[in-house]
């Protein structure tokens, strides 16, 4: 993907040079959202983790809040996934910093949000929607599929 597609493509997704870094945080907003309602510990990881990267305040702290309000859309989050993993793969320019291993390491993220609505201390099962929206994300991420993920003890393919 080139520079011009990429910053257009952001551009549609409403976010601009200075505000790009939050697309890392799609993934777990799409999370979140898969079982059709954000839960306010899944909003706490969130927001936490994009304070850490500095992505809380401004215009990404604005494009976060707002994924986190209004639900974007299927195909929304099938495009930023892929602008995410463009940006990755860049060495120089807009989204070289952004390594793949960062990306990866979303799904772990993901998994933190998928158990914090799962009850009291974690006890209850990640819902079927959000497992089936890790799997969507490890998929166009390049995470293999068939990379065991434990989730409360359980492999992936014992959840089903």
């Amino acid at each position: 993907m080139t520079d011009a597609e990429i910053i257009l493509g952001l551009g549609r997704l409403g976010v601009d040079r200075d505000s790009y870094r939050v697309l890392t945080f799609l993934p777990l907003v799409q999370v979140a959202w898969a079982d059709g309602k954000i839960q306010p510990a899944e909003r706490r990881i969130i927001e936490g983790t994009a304070a850490r990267y500095g992505c809380a305040e401004g215009r990404a702290g604005d494009v976060l809040k707002r994924w986190l309000t209004e639900r974007p859309g299927d195909r929304f989050f099938t495009r930023g996934r892929q602008l995410l993993v463009a940006l990755a793969h860049k060495h120089r320019g807009l989204g070289a910093e952004i390594q793949m291993a960062e990306v990866a390491d979303l799904v772990d993220l993901c998994e933190d949000v998928a158990h914090a609505a799962g009850g009291l201390f974690g006890l209850f099962p990640v819902h079927v929607q959000e497992r089936r929206a890790i799997t969507e994300i490890m998929s166009e991420i390049g995470v293999p599929p068939d990379t065991s993920l434990n989730v409360m003890g359980q492999d992936w393919a014992d959840l089903d």
